[in-house]
């Protein structure tokens, strides 16, 4: 089974479960207990989304009251974009191919979430703003532009996964 490149990394293609055969009603059960157990196994992943979303609430409130003190606004929106990967996460549980658009997303908000990490220990830590800094705020910004342009398939596998290294490594 042909699958688009973006996704056969993470899917061998072919079928996921056997076919089923035999009476309606006893399928439609069959499907409803297995999206019921998946459900159930997604509980703690929807508490942790949930709870990241009220310290990102938290976050751009303690901001809101110490304008001085930047780094409760970036730690709102790291807390946030983490909120929203954890999300999509959940999202894809139930959903195996989702479309271009949420595979941009998914990305968007990780590089976004990297960006706001780093802004944030810069602004908690204290630290200067250094070249190294900028590097890494850059090469983030530049994972941000091109994700659109690999994950339509416009680029080959090395070029990606040299451009993810590229990406990645000075957020380290």
């Amino acid at each position: 089974v042909w699958y688009w490149p973006y996704v056969a990394s993470g899917s061998g293609g072919g079928m996921l479960s056997p076919v089923l055969i035999g009476e309606r009603s006893l399928i439609n059960a069959r499907w409803r207990s297995d999206v019921s157990g998946t459900a159930r196994s997604q509980t703690g992943r929807i508490v942790i989304a949930v709870l990241t979303l009220l310290s990102s609430a938290a976050g751009f409130l303690l901001f809101l009251f110490r304008r001085d003190q930047r780094e409760y606004l970036w730690f709102g929106m790291m807390a946030a974009l983490d909120s929203i990967e954890w999300m999509i996460g959940i999202h894809s549980t139930f959903y195996s191919f989702t479309g271009v658009a949420y595979q941009i997303l998914d990305r968007v908000a990780a590089g976004a979430d990297w960006i706001a990490y780093m802004l944030f220990l810069f602004y908690f830590l204290r630290a200067r703003r250094d070249w190294l800094f900028w590097l890494g705020i850059g090469a983030q910004l530049v994972g941000l532009v091109i994700a659109p342009i690999e994950i339509s398939g416009m680029l080959s596998t090395p070029v990606s996964v040299a451009i993810a290294t590229f990406v990645s490594l000075p957020g380290f």
